[in-house]
């Protein structure tokens, strides 16, 4: 019976929550029908049929999200581009950065964003 309770009170403060969120009054081509409704009410759906799974695979999914984690995060820690920023201090060129030349776009960001930085010291001076 508790468990239950607790459902029905996440349940409720899910369909508050959904219902709170701000909704444009702008036309537009199409806009989903019921739209309070159908969000809480697909929440639902997949809550029980995640509900319906096995623990083997539950296990299985939590082992391949660790392993997603690792690599993401490993991955992006080391080539992002606020580390290449803050490792050389300044903009670096493209054909600096390990061997390999970057996209144009951001290539652009980085110079842009160094040009930024550049412009509000010059301001706070």
């Amino acid at each position: 019976m508790s468990v239950l309770s607790v459902i029905t009170v996440v349940c409720l403060i899910l369909t508050f929550t959904v219902c709170r969120q701000p909704q444009s009054k702008a036309k537009l081509a199409f806009k989903v029908p019921l739209l309070p409704f159908i969000p809480v009410i697909s929440m639902f759906v997949n809550v029980y049929l995640m509900m319906q799974l096995d623990k083997g695979t539950w296990i299985r999914f939590a082992i391949w999200m660790m392993l997603g984690f690792i690599i993401y995060f490993g991955y992006g820690i080391r080539n992002s581009a606020e580390a290449l920023l803050t490792k050389a201090g300044t903009y670096t060129p493209a054909c600096t950065i390990k061997g390999e030349p970057m996209a144009t776009e951001k290539e652009a960001f980085l110079h842009n964003t160094q040009n930024t930085t550049r412009d509000d010291n010059l301001e706070d001076s």
